[in-house]
């Protein structure tokens, strides 16, 4: 196996793999662009090969220990401390296990959407330290404090200025309170974490996999092809059902895994929904322009408040109805019907 050559391998080090590491700890240890961090080692990983991806993983882990060892340095509190470097460390040692993971060519060559999963179910379990210290006493008096800070400032900012309108904005700002503000968060934040560790990874995976063809990007994967095993929809049934229990009687911690679920269940068959599309305007023989109306108007209904929950459940309703109906068929009587004509 190649896990069993790293050992030999980690004594002798590219120049490219500590660059394409440097990369990726540049952009982690950004504020906008963090959510790239991964795509260095992807394409580390399809130029070298996968022994290379996890040196430079080894390395991107331990340069983020001493960063945020140093970057914490002003924390008196030692509990306080330690759990931000130990959540911290390990949050990104969770995401390049799961990147591991899912790049490591596993005997039968299981398809990537089963990887994915696994790794999204591991990282539930592995993650569970995480959960619990930013739930501790200490870290939520540590964010809140942080966060009535940041509320005094803007108020103190806005006040400076002359106008009604920044009165306003001052008025309903001071009837906002730390305690409120962090409890939103904490809900958001736990409502989607493990879809957000999802989309990070495949988004990362499939963007560090294009190449360049004939001066255009192209990828291995599309949306046409794409395919979702029958049985997820009854997930999704129970995803449904458990997100409309929690809004009605609240089911603490469950519902906030039927709120991850039902997210990456509704995206998997919204990228299906629009697979769906693309195959029907091939089928369909639909000119270009008209493609390009029909996408642009889908992206302006999902900007717009109201109708954006139109393409919400009707795209992802697309590719749900594909259990009932075989729209390869329908691409198929097309070229029939055209052959025999």
């Amino acid at each position: 196996m190649e896990v069993e050559k790293f050992p030999d391998t980690f004594k002798k080090i590219e120049k490219e793999v500590i660059i394409f590491s440097l990369i990726s700890v540049f952009l982690y240890q950004s504020v906008y662009f963090f959510i790239f961090f991964l795509i260095p080692l992807q394409l580390l990983r399809n130029r070298k090969g996968f022994l290379q991806m996890m040196q430079a993983a080894v390395i991107v882990s331990a340069i983020t220990l001493i960063a945020c060892f140093f970057r914490t340095n002003r924390v008196e509190i030692f509990a306080l401390r330690s759990g931000i470097i130990f959540s911290e460390v390990l949050v990104v040692i969770i995401m390049l296990l799961g990147f591991l993971y899912i790049n490591y060519n596993w005997q039968g060559n299981p398809r990537m959407l089963k990887k994915l999963v696994i790794v999204t179910i591991g990282a539930f379990f592995i993650g569970i330290p995480v959960l619990l210290t930013y739930n501790s006493t200490v870290f939520q008096d540590f964010y809140k404090s942080q966060i009535a800070v940041f509320l005094e400032g803007t108020i103190r900012t806005f006040g400076e200025r002359s106008g009604n309108e920044t009165l306003d904005i001052v008025a309903i700002l001071k009837t906002v309170d730390a305690e409120t503000v962090y409890n939103t968060i904490k809900v958001a934040i736990m409502r989607s974490y493990l879809f957000l560790y999802f989309i990070l990874l495949s988004a990362s995976w499939w963007l560090g996999s294009m190449k360049i063809i004939d001066g255009k990007l192209s990828n291995n994967v599309s949306l046409k092809t794409l395919s979702i095993p029958q049985f997820i929809v009854w997930p999704l049934i129970i995803a449904l059902t458990t997100v409309v229990l929690d809004h009605r009687v609240g089911l603490g911690f469950l519902g906030y895994i039927g709120w991850n679920m039902l997210l990456i269940i509704i995206t998997l068959y919204g990228l299906r929904g629009i697979g769906i599309i693309q195959s029907l305007f091939l089928a369909l023989n639909v000119p270009r322009f008209f493609r390009v109306l029909i996408y642009v108007s889908l992206l302006l209904f999902l900007l717009q408040p109201g109708l954006n929950f139109i393409v919400l459940v009707a795209v992802p309703g697309l590719g749900v109805s594909e259990i009932w109906i075989n729209y390869k068929n329908i691409r198929e009587k097309k070229y029939d019907n055209e052959n025999n004509s």
